[in-house]
């Protein structure tokens, strides 16, 4: 009896032997595509010689239409007074009187005047002492906190 291993090597160079010859036959299918002068034609043969299915080209019609002229309407909704790029962004200033973390590690910033206001974003940030100035900036993605004498911005949103 022959041994598998003999066995499996014949099968695997009658395969490959297969594969080659298809290969060869693909080349010799697609080479016939690049000679078409007509781009649909063309296109055509590369998908019957890809195995793929397309719809018919567009018509000459609607190649050929024209898109709609741009006029002073479009895009008019978004320019509202608020997102002008020469306005200046809002600016307020508050008191922090006492903020807490959540388990998810989202702070809970109570203010003097009795909002509250939620961080957005979880990040690293570590509050010694929970009673500051804090100036809040709106801008076109919503409210940023940032504590006076400090750099780092926190964005926030309002609760309560």
């Amino acid at each position: 009896m022959p041994r598998t291993g003999t066995i499996i090597f014949i099968l695997g160079t009658i395969a490959l032997t297969a594969m080659a010859e298809v290969h060869a036959q693909e080349s010799s299918d697609m080479a016939g595509c690049a000679k078409l002068e007509n781009a649909d034609a063309r296109l055509v043969c590369y998908d019957d010689v890809s195995g793929q299915s397309v719809s018919s080209p567009p018509s000459p019609e609607a190649a050929e239409k024209e898109p709609n002229p741009l006029t002073e309407e479009v895009g008019q909704e978004q320019l509202d007074s608020k997102d002008k790029p020469d306005q200046e962004p809002e600016v307020f200033a508050g008191r922090v009187t006492d903020c807490r973390q959540n388990a998810d590690g989202k702070w809970y910033f109570y203010f003097a005047n009795g909002q509250v206001w939620k961080e957005r974003n979880s990040g690293r940030q570590r509050f010694k002492d929970c009673d500051f100035e804090a100036t809040i900036t709106k801008d076109v993605f919503g409210y940023k906190m940032q504590v006076d004498g400090e750099g780092k911005k926190i964005r926030i949103g309002r609760i309560r």
